[in-house]
């Protein structure tokens, strides 16, 4: 049932990248607060609404980023734009989001639902483990290539301690499909999509953000 002009608390239900998300709308006066769950990663929106519009922030909670979100309302759609500053340039998102119950209509294909080509290429950083006298060090690698596959393996594992010494080859690792919405990396395995690191390039160093806060540093 459509609801009446302006009417913008709710449930809505939608779309990104693939992965089936939520939308919980609730409203005091003017100010409107949200929770986006996108398969269990969850967004926070802040925004005020005039009329059928609103305006404010879009948080990330897991990776610490804020983005400046505007929202459009139209019946029982909800239109999400959201923009993530970042280093060289700004990166626009959009969503669109169903009234829970309304008939729902395709969203449009995102804005950003793309491959950044500056992520391609070979990837590497050192994993060091040490206990007591004894270290040991697993060459991690990371291929990403252009045709939207990527490989994730670990390669030479070295180290030692006193009186010993280790050094085993490389494995074969994990494989699967990505791409890029707005400054996240997705990855797929057939079945669907699920949002993996927030990223950022910058001079030959790729720094990922995971959704429990933790960083890795992959360098060229």
């Amino acid at each position: 049932m459509t609801q009446s002009a302006h009417c913008w608390p709710g449930t809505y239900r939608g779309d990104i990248a693939g992965t089936p998300a939520t939308l919980q709308l609730t409203q005091a006066g003017d100010a409107l607060r949200g929770v986006v769950d996108a398969g269990g990663y969850r967004y926070l929106l802040e925004v005020r609404a005039a009329g059928a519009t609103a305006s404010g922030t879009l948080q990330d909670p897991q990776a610490g980023g804020t983005g400046e979100a505007s929202l459009a309302l139209s019946g029982d759609v909800v239109e999400v734009a959201v923009v993530f500053p970042a280093a060289t340039a700004a990166r626009e998102i959009r969503f669109s989001f169903t009234r829970d119950g309304a008939p729902v209509v395709a969203p449009p294909t995102a804005v950003g639902d793309e491959r950044d080509p500056r992520l391609t290429g070979t990837w590497t950083r050192n994993d060091t483990l040490r206990s007591g006298d004894a270290t040991l060090v697993t060459r991690l690698v990371l291929v990403i290539n252009p045709d939207g596959t990527f490989v994730r393996r670990a390669g030479e594992t070295v180290g030692g301690g006193a009186g010993w010494g280790v050094s085993d080859g490389a494995s074969e690792g994990t494989s699967g499909s990505w791409k890029t919405v707005g400054d996240i990396i997705h990855v797929g395995d057939g079945h669907g999509w699920q949002p993996y690191a927030r990223y950022h390039i910058e001079q030959g160093t790729l720094m990922l953000t995971l959704a429990d806060g933790s960083r890795e540093l992959w360098h060229r």
